[in-house]
């Protein structure tokens, strides 16, 4: 209890001092009636409501109220600031002064807060911050306002509770928290069905979501699970500044064929590294580090790696990886793994195998890895998925890295367009469409199991299960029912086979599903045989061609067919030859396609044109051969000559043998003696030389005699003397020739060599263009038959680092004394690209040693 000795001591008359004497002896109600009766007889009365306070704190007051205690010393201090100085000079008699009101109000306040802190509840908080608006302990009550709300709000643990909880508490120390679990659970609730639908609503709804970049990756996934390219271009539309757009890029370049790099690719960043992926690269070593330079000559990567693989000193380096001793590198110079590889594959579409310790990783040649574990095995499938063996088992997975099946396969492959999941001994088909809606949180199935699937073509698939088979469809519909059958394919829909009868599906109405003792195909022919009737059928017209018949028999693309006296000939359903039944028909040999066939009566032979039909010309031989051009061999007694289409000789029955050698040339033989014949200009050269007669260029040919070769017109005029012991062609006027154990160049018109004592040379090109590396009196160079000499014969070295068709050429000149060698690289046309000097023990680091 509070006594208050000085108000009595002072206030012994008053009401204020009477009242102050009955609450020390606890009379409580004569105090009330005595402090009313001071307020009623004056209003503005600071002593009275000063006392009223103190009272409404007093615990043992039955009244003990804080707030009327706050009330009244509000009135407390309304009444001390209205009174006058002389008033207040009086009051501090009482005594009562502006701090002992404060401290009193400070009192009121600290005990309000200790209510609202025991009670501890929100609302609590907020009366006593909604009442005691200048308290001290107003911030503190707000930060546990904050904290009970969020402990309210973290109970119910929903979107919404976190929600209402920001839009009362903006400011709280906890918002930032609140947030967080407010984005987390309104993200896992609006998208807890982990359906591509409501990936995308989430994103629509709440574009600023901080799980912006997660949704995007999964929508990635899930849209692209497919791998069709057209899918990866779809996602880069719709999301144009999603961080997943380069990784989309990145596949989309290797799903595409280089020739048709999508429209994206060529306004993206990845111009640039289609650019670096053009062509080859050649190493080159400056300063103990290698790099890279490209076939023009332009660095592309610094020299910057201690080492690089051994397979790289001798260039033309086409791979979009680099082995290089910091790790394996992307043309770009992006790092894609920084451990040592012991072993790359590459899987195709920019996936490649890296084995390290024993492990196995999959990584993109872009830079991300597919999936971070450690594999036993990997492999593209179908090339639009990716299959990956762990612990055993495989699994498939998405090019993005999303899991499409269980871990629980044997094996997993493509059979043409499906795709087969291994397990048990069981085949389990799935449809690429049906794969990729996995991804989309479709459920696993597995209700077609076979113990065999095998593709057929054209989109169709022989199962069996036992003894039973049957056909699929690519989207695993059955075409033929699971039976008792033998089922084959044939190119116009399935033969089955059942109880010794055969049937046809997916060919026509008119002979579908009826039964045959035996059914042939021939291309587009069809031989159906009843037991009393045997047909030929046109399976791509799908009309039955000629019913009733004694014989039928297929050979070279055509159908022959007997009936009675008529023997028919068939080129196509509308194109027939009609003959004698006793005619014998022979087709003609030919070097290439067979083109003709004769119908013989005793020896003379009739003859006919496959293509058209046509009888070209009739003839009495032993024998006719095609060679090509129109032309015909024909023998007879052993003597051999040509004819043309028409039938005109062209050379008569008078040679041993005759032989076409490349086109327009045939090679005679006559009285062991050898000539030629020009079919395009028909040109002959009569039998007088002891070898083949070879054409060199369009004016000149190459002939043997006595023991050596020369060159000839086609008047037979001598172009050379006959000297020498090997030709070959180098341009129309000039050949490389080989006498007296060595090697020259030699012009024909001029007759005159203009290079020679060449101790050997090899080809880096021997096409249109021939390119040669020449070795003569211990150097070496490089000439074209075209463009003359590339690099003069000075070098001590020449190697080429580039391709046959772009050669870039690594060339040495070795200084002995100083045991320098200087290397200099040249590109295809002979310009200078790029000089360094080395010691011989760095030559030795950039030599190829082919």
């Amino acid at each position: 209890m509070i006594y208050f000795h000085a108000f009595c001591q002072l206030k012994q008359l008053s009401l204020e001092g009477q009242a102050l004497s009955k609450i020390n002896k606890g009379n409580w109600a004569k105090a009330e009636q005595l402090l009313r009766k001071s307020l009623k007889k004056n209003t503005i009365n600071p002593e009275a409501r000063y006392v009223f306070s103190t009272l409404f704190l007093l615990p043992a007051y039955p009244k003990y109220n804080i707030d009327s205690a706050h009330f009244y010393g509000l009135q407390l201090m309304t009444d001390y600031n209205r009174s006058t100085l002389r008033e207040k000079e009086k009051l501090k008699r009482f005594p009562l002064d502006s701090s002992i009101i404060v401290t009193l109000l400070k009192k009121i306040e600290s005990e309000a807060f200790g209510v609202a802190s025991t009670i501890h509840t929100e609302s609590d908080y907020n009366e006593f911050l909604e009442k005691y608006t200048d308290a001290s302990e107003v911030r503190k009550a707000i930060e546990l306002r904050d904290e009970v709300a969020y402990s309210d709000a973290l109970r119910l643990n929903t979107y919404q509770s976190f929600q209402h909880y920001l839009n009362k508490y903006p400011k709280s120390l906890r918002a930032a928290d609140a947030h967080n679990l407010y984005e987390k659970l309104i993200y896992e609730d609006k998208t807890r069905d982990g359906k591509l639908k409501s990936f995308v609503a989430f994103l629509d709804n709440y574009p600023t979501t901080v799980y912006r970049n997660e949704v995007e990756k999964i929508i990635f996934e899930i849209t692209t699970a497919s791998g069709e390219p057209s899918a990866f271009q779809a996602f880069t539309k719709a999301y144009p500044k999603s961080k997943q757009v380069k990784k989309a890029i990145d596949l989309l370049y290797y799903l595409n064929d280089e020739s048709q790099i999508p429209e994206i690719v060529t306004n993206d960043s990845l111009q640039a590294t289609a650019k670096l992926k053009k062509g080859y690269w050649v190493p080159i070593l400056k300063g103990d580090k290698f790099g890279f330079i490209n076939q023009e000559g332009v660095e592309q990567l610094a020299p910057q790696f201690d080492g690089l693989d051994d397979a790289y000193a001798c260039g033309n380096i086409t791979t979009d990886y680099l082995i290089t001793s910091a790790g394996l590198f992307s043309r770009s110079g992006k790092l894609i793994l920084d451990t040592k590889a012991e072993a790359i594959e590459d899987l195709g579409l920019g996936f490649l195998k890296v084995k390290s310790t024993d492990c196995w990783r999959v990584v993109h040649e872009s830079g991300f890895s597919l999936i971070d574990l450690c594999l036993q095995d990997a492999k593209v499938i179908a090339s639009r998925f990716i299959a990956i063996k762990e612990n055993a088992k495989w699994t498939l997975l998405t090019l993005a890295g999303r899991r499409l099946s269980p871990s629980t396969f044997e094996d997993i492959y493509a059979e043409d367009e499906l795709i087969i999941f291994s397990k048990n001994g069981k085949r389990i088909p799935k449809s690429r469409q049906e794969i990729g809606a996995c991804a989309d949180g479709i459920a696993w199935s597995e209700s077609l199991v076979f113990d065999n699937v095998k593709a057929l073509g054209q989109n169709h698939y022989l199962v069996s299960n036992g003894s039973l088979q049957g056909v699929l469809s690519a989207s695993l519909d059955y075409i033929v029912p699971l039976d008792r059958l033998i089922i084959s394919q044939t190119p116009y829909g399935f033969l089955n086979q059942k109880n010794g009868k055969m049937q046809l599906t997916g060919i026509s109405n008119e002979i579908d599903n009826q039964d045959f003792v035996d059914v042939k195909f021939y291309r587009n022919w069809i031989k159906l045989e009843e037991k009393n009737n045997l047909m030929l059928y046109d399976g791509k017209n799908k009309q039955t061609i000629e019913t009733g018949l004694d014989s039928l028999w297929f050979k070279n693309g055509l159908a022959f067919t007997k009936k009675g006296d008529s023997l028919k000939v068939y080129l196509t359903t509308l194109n027939v030859i009609a003959l004698e039944a006793a005619s014998d028909i022979q087709f003609i040999k030919s070097t290439d396609s067979t083109q003709y066939f004769y119908s013989s009566r005793a020896k003379k032979k009739d003859v006919f044109e496959i293509a058209t039909g046509k009888k070209l010309f009739s003839i009495k031989v032993n024998a006719i051969e095609s060679i090509g051009e129109g032309i015909f061999l024909v023998d007879e007694e052993g003597k051999k000559g040509l004819i043309n289409k028409s039938g005109k000789v062209l050379l008569p029955l008078e040679y041993s043998a005759i032989i076409p050698t490349r086109k327009n040339f045939i090679s005679l033989l006559k009285d062991k003696k050898f000539g030629l014949y020009n079919v395009e200009n028909k040109i002959l050269i009569k039998p007088l030389y002891e070898r083949n007669i070879i054409p060199y260029s369009e004016n000149k040919l190459v002939a043997f005699k006595n023991g050596f070769f020369g060159f000839v017109s086609w008047n037979l005029k001598e172009e050379s003397k006959f000297e020498f012991d090997e030709v070959q062609f180098w341009n129309d006027s000039v050949a490389i020739v080989k006498r007296n154990m060595s090697w020259q160049l030699y012009n024909i018109p001029q007759k005159k060599v203009v290079l020679d004592e060449i101790k050997d040379f090899h080809y880096i090109i021997n096409q249109k263009e021939k390119i040669i590396i020449v070795h003569q009196a211990g150097y070496y160079g490089a000439l074209s038959n075209t463009r003359g000499i590339l690099l003069p014969i000075t070098f001590s070295d020449i190697v080429n680092l580039g391709s046959p068709e772009s050669p870039l050429y690594f060339t040495d000149k070795f200084y002995e004394e100083a045991d320098i060698h200087v290397v200099v690289y040249y590109g295809s046309n002979g310009k200078l690209l790029r000089k360094q000097a080395y010691e011989t023990k760095d030559y030795e680091r950039i030599y190829c040693e082919e």
